[in-house]
């Protein structure tokens, strides 16, 4: 579970576009060109991430995920939200033939891009194959050519 705060406490009229971000290692803080990096929230945001994995063996597992944003209105007009809901699998039919499943929900409202919530679900199939033999070292013994008296 991971949770996110980048939306400056005070808000109103305090608190203007722009915030400037630094730390003692980088001239300009964890920026490039003024924009925050490395934060899946990015600036004057708040979030929520949690998932939860379940192995039902060494190589097959089945994960949920959950991720919550929120983007101050001060940011951008009116600012907005996003939402959503993921489950994906992993299964080894055999030990080097496998299936992976992934769905997600996703449920955003930003008014400055559209003035009602908007959702889409998302899903993928992936068949999984590792072709062990073709990759191996041969066992065969080089011989070296005997040396000359």
């Amino acid at each position: 579970m991971e949770g996110v705060y980048t939306d400056a406490p005070g808000g109103g009229a305090t608190v203007e576009h722009g915030f400037s971000y630094d730390n003692d290692r980088f001239k300009s803080g964890y920026t490039n060109n003024g924009n925050l990096i490395g934060s899946w929230i990015g600036r004057e945001g708040q979030g929520a991430d949690a998932w939860a994995t379940y192995w039902l063996n060494p190589k097959s597992k089945i994960e949920l995920n959950f991720r919550h944003q929120k983007i101050s209105p001060q940011f951008i007009p009116d600012g907005g939200t996003l939402t959503d809901l993921g489950v994906s699998s992993e299964y080894w039919l055999r030990s080097n033939l496998g299936v992976s499943v992934w769905v997600q929900h996703e449920r955003w409202l930003f008014p400055v891009i559209q003035s009602n919530y908007a959702t889409n679900v998302t899903a993928a199939v992936q068949i999984m194959f590792e072709p062990r033999k073709l990759f191996q070292h041969s066992h065969s013994t080089v011989s070296t050519p005997a040396s000359q008296p």
